[in-house]
This record gives structure tokens, sequence and C-alpha cells, in this order.
């Protein structure tokens, strides 16, 4: 991906550069949770469970979860708020 800020736009498909990210829901992405949204689509289990994702990019990583799912669905499923947050 470019240098330069990073937006998550479920419109857009995902990570888009921040200029160019379409209306609609949009959260910016920062480096860490950049860094760790690669870690976490590359790395093996064993890896990610010998060496965990830090705390504060993983609830970033929620957020981008938390704005996906509605868009996948076309809805807020009435669960989401319940699942457990890091």
């Amino acid at each position: 991906m470019a240098q330069g800020a990073l937006d998550f736009s479920p419109g857009a498909g995902g990570l888009t550069h921040a200029a160019c990210t379409p209306s609609g829901p949009r959260r910016r992405v920062t480096p860490a949770a950049h860094e760790a949204l690669v870690r976490l689509y590359t790395a093996r289990i064993g890896d990610l469970a010998r060496e965990p994702l830090d705390p504060s990019a993983l609830r970033e990583i929620r957020h981008l979860h938390d704005l996906q799912i509605p868009h996948l669905l076309e809805r807020r499923p009435a669960g989401l708020a319940a699942i457990p947050r890091v």
C-alpha cells in the first residue's frame, strides 16, 4: 500500500488512500493498525499465539470489523455489540 494516510471503507472494499475514500462509513487506519492487519492475515496461528497482536491495534481492528459486518449484511446484527472487546 502506498505511503500516506489510509482509511478503511466498507463501500470501497477495504483499505484506501485517504484522499480516494468514497463517501459513506469510513475510519482512519493508523500505521500500527495497518501493520497488525497485515500480520493478522499473513501470520500463522502459532506465530500469533506466541507473539500476540498489540491490544490497542486489536481495538482498532475491531472498529473496522464493526464497520464491515453491517455493510456485508446490509443491517446491523443485534448481537454485534455483545461480542467481547479486548
